[in-house]
């Protein structure tokens, strides 16, 4: 039972009697002092209710918020315990059901940032009962019917009270306070009660009570600019990292897994997947990412250039630490050993990844099925002439050219599917740059990935405005566009944000556009 103070608030149907019932239930009630959580306006209660301060150490019920700390960082996980309880012996026999519906704890939190806070995200609820390994208890919860965990009892001066916990994990987005309303328990009870027909006991004096808890206030820190590295992606908390190759002998070309394994304790799901832009002797065909409990699986399709590829080097990932003191840490993979065969030589070889090259079209490159012909005398008088002859002959793959020429101008766009995302990506922007709830830095992020045919995470990066430029961007727009995606990223982070981010972003689409139309 904690040691500050608390208020109760009751239903007054007689003033006489309800203070009466409340001093038997908290002696020395009228020497109480207020709560300091008069100073933070709690959730809302109802208005027939007047207050009477009591001691915390004397009184029937409790409810609080507790932390681990009172200062975090931008993305790193806020677990709270919200934890309430009765003094045994008044709940098994003074408290009354409050609704019409039976619940296991017949009280109700108010409580309304358990379902949505202001400056954070919700990641999680209350533990299943399979993870906790204790019971669980019904009560209500603001509007609805939530449960909580049964802890052990707690004793206060001699006297053991009933403790039930509820758990939320949040999510701070920007720096600042960050502020937890006074949580309120309502619940009702009787000193007297009577019989019923069917011998169940009925309540003659309800009561109608009310506890506030005290606010809490975090400090929340943005992560610092100096020192991030150039690959920091949004990982905030304590990560292990481990990788695996499947197959590990594979042909020039040949596609295989490569599986990282992210483990540990942080914002799981709020940050972007290693980039791997140190590998130049692979090409990614794609990435795809799984979620777990305190682990994140991201599973890479790569396929080595060259037959001197000897292994997949280690694997970066950098996440702001929380240990003391905190800061940008780098952890690597082990080194995984390949074994790439050459492709064979000959008419046989296959292309490696990305070439087209080599494939023999019926029609157009195909000429082993050609029977050889041979042509009439010239003097003889039935025969065709020789332009009548190459006619004859070369007419059906001309019309075969023709029609694979029509076919291929009606399908460019289907062929060049890195052509067709960035004219998506481009009309996508246009269309939700404006949006409220829009993140304008993933969204650039994503077009300038479009444009410049690898992933959203590849982008971001110190050569952005090299590999711009590289693209027939001019320097100037390229300098720029780097300028404004790491400005935004930062604001992500906890930088300063900007001031109008959205205008900003669709100007530099719409000069990019024009850049890049111009260097086709």
């Amino acid at each position: 039972m904690p040691s500050r103070r608390a208020r109760i608030h009751a239903t007054q149907a007689a003033v006489g009697p309800t203070l009466l019932a409340l001093l038997a239930l908290c002696p020395g009630a009228l020497a109480g002092e207020a709560t300091s959580s008069q100073d933070s306006t709690p959730d809302p209660v109802p208005e027939d209710q007047d207050a009477i301060a009591v001691s915390a150490g004397s009184d029937q019920a409790f409810v609080e918020v507790t932390a681990a700390r009172r200062e975090y960082y931008v993305h790193e996980p806020i677990r709270l315990q919200l934890r309430f309880g009765f003094e045994r012996r008044f709940f098994d026999e003074s408290m009354i059901q409050l609704f019409h519906k039976e619940l296991d704890v017949p009280a109700q939190v108010l409580a309304h940032w358990t379902k949505e806070l202001d400056g954070a995200v919700l990641l999680d609820a209350a533990p299943s009962p399979a993870a906790s390994g204790t019971p669980l208890r019904t009560f209500a919860l603001d509007d609805g019917i939530a449960t909580a965990r049964e802890l052990e009892d707690r004793i206060v001066d001699g006297r053991r009270f009933k403790v039930l916990e509820l758990e939320r994990s949040y999510l701070p987005r920007r720096p600042g306070e960050l502020v937890i309303r006074q949580p309120a328990l309502r619940f009702a009870y009787a000193t007297e009660f009577r019989e019923d027909s069917l011998g169940g006991r009925v309540a003659v004096n309800r009561r109608d009570a009310l506890v506030h808890g005290r606010p809490l206030k975090f400090l929340i820190h943005a992560l610092p600019e100096e020192g991030r590295p150039f690959d920091f992606t949004g990982a905030v908390g304590r990560y292990t990292v481990r990788a695996r190759a499947e197959p590990r002998e594979v042909d020039v070309g040949e596609s295989f897994r490569l599986t990282l394994s992210i483990e540990g304790a942080g914002n799981f799901g709020y940050f972007e997947a290693p980039r791997l832009d140190a590998l130049a002797d692979f090409h990614v065909y794609g990435t795809m990412t799984e979620e777990a409990e305190g682990r994140e699986v991201v599973t890479y399709d790569l396929a080595a250039r060259s037959a001197e590829v000897e292994g997949v080097p280690s694997i970066p990932f950098t996440y702001f630490h929380l240990d003391a003191p905190p800061g940008y840490r780098t952890v690597y993979t082990e080194a995984i050993p390949l074994v790439v065969r050459p492709l064979p030589v000959g008419p046989d070889a296959r292309s490696t990844a990305g070439d087209g090259a080599g494939r023999a079209v019926a029609g157009i490159n195909d000429i082993y099925d050609l029977k050889p012909t041979t042509l009439p005398a010239s003097g003889d008088r039935a025969g065709p002439s020789r332009l009548g002859t190459a006619t004859a002959l070369l007419g059906p793959w001309l019309l075969a050219l023709g029609l694979v020429a029509l076919r291929r101008a009606r399908s460019s766009g289907r062929t060049d599917p890195e052509g067709t995302r960035a004219l998506a990506a481009a009309g996508a922007f246009a269309a939700r740059v404006d949006d409220e709830d829009s993140d304008v830095s993933a969204m650039l992020a994503e077009y300038l990935a479009a444009r410049l045919r690898c992933s959203a995470a590849a982008v971001i990066g110190h050569d952005l405005a090299r590999r711009l430029a590289g693209a027939g961007i001019s320097d100037e727009l390229a300098t720029r566009a780097a300028a404004l995606l790491e400005h935004l990223v930062h604001a992500r982070f906890g930088g300063a944000p900007h001031d109008d981010a959205a205008a900003a972003a669709g100007e530099l689409v719409d000069a990019l556009e024009t850049g890049f139309r111009g260097a086709r």
